[in-house]
């Protein structure tokens, strides 16, 4: 594949979108397309502006880092930083996904060696979404860095995403299966909140269950929390590890623990950050 990087230009914008859209999705108006999103992604990409937040995930028993989760955001010539929720949505149903996601995650791996988790059992976590699945460039990609040292298989972990539904499961496992053997594992994200989360769980041998922010806010006075005790229930009868997002409040850590969930993750602890921001975080705590 040609370098996206190569391009240049708006006659590079025009040849970029002939290579990834048909010709239904593409929009013109004065030579300028009219999508926002569009125009993030693809100045974004040539620029090399996507990059990698940290979020901290804290063991709440013993205030320890165990790891991060990676969350994407753009970071344009200017400085400016733009929130995912401005591309996200177009980038998963364009496909351009997988271009923002080798993007941020070549900077995160670089730079693993700054965090000092090299050889330990500290992790980041990656989010994935059915586009991601339905080829192996992502695993020949990780597996590159992989096989060179760079970080250890058993220091990723893969997010799959219940908001989107994977239509061919089958082929989905096979995906996951070369990454399993690699170390990597795999952890339903935002479970409860969109397509088949019994049957991904069934399916796809996953390992851990990520609690949704949404349920976690019913950890509050006159809140019903019958859903989220029961999908803490439900993770803890299959021997999944249970990481909890979201949490805010000292109580929330204090009823998660109480009900045997002790991965933490969210502002009550720490927010998304990067990476030279989350080395200085750490050395704090």
């Amino acid at each position: 594949m040609q370098n996206i990087l190569s391009y240049s230009g708006n006659r590079g914008l025009s040849l970029l979108f002939d290579r990834f859209f048909k010709p239904s999705q593409i929009h013109f108006q004065n030579n300028r397309f009219v999508e926002v999103e569009e125009e993030l992604i693809i100045d974004g990409l040539a620029i090399d502006g996507f990059v990698p937040y940290y979020q901290p995930i804290i063991n709440s028993d013993t205030g320890k880092v165990i790891g991060a989760e990676l969350l994407v955001r753009l970071v344009m010539d200017n400085g400016r930083v733009i929130s995912p929720l401005q591309f996200i949505d177009y980038a998963e149903k364009s496909g351009l996904i997988i271009e923002i996601t080798e993007q941020f995650l070549s900077k995160a791996f670089n730079d693993f060696n700054k965090l000092g988790w090299a050889g330990s059992d500290k992790y980041l976590s990656i989010n994935i979404v059915p586009e991601h699945l339905k080829s192996r460039r992502l695993f020949k990609f990780i597996q590159d860095y992989v096989a060179r040292g760079v970080i250890n298989g058993n220091q990723i972990k893969l997010e799959i995403t219940e908001r989107l539904e994977i239509n061919d499961l089958l082929g989905a496992r096979s995906y996951l299966e070369d990454f399993y053997q690699l170390g990597i594992t795999a952890s339903l994200d935002d479970a409860g909140t969109g397509y088949g989360c019994f049957l991904y769980l069934q399916e796809l041998a996953l390992s851990s269950l990520k609690l949704d922010k949404r349920f976690i806010d019913t950890i509050a006075e006159n809140k019903d929390t019958s859903v989220l005790d029961s999908i803490i229930g439900l993770a803890k009868s299959l021997k999944l590890e249970i990481v909890a997002e979201g949490v805010e409040s000292l109580n929330q850590v204090t009823y998660l623990k109480r009900r045997g969930v002790k991965a933490i993750q969210g502002y009550v602890y720490g927010q998304p950050m990067p990476v030279i921001d989350f080395i200085d975080w750490k050395g704090n705590r």
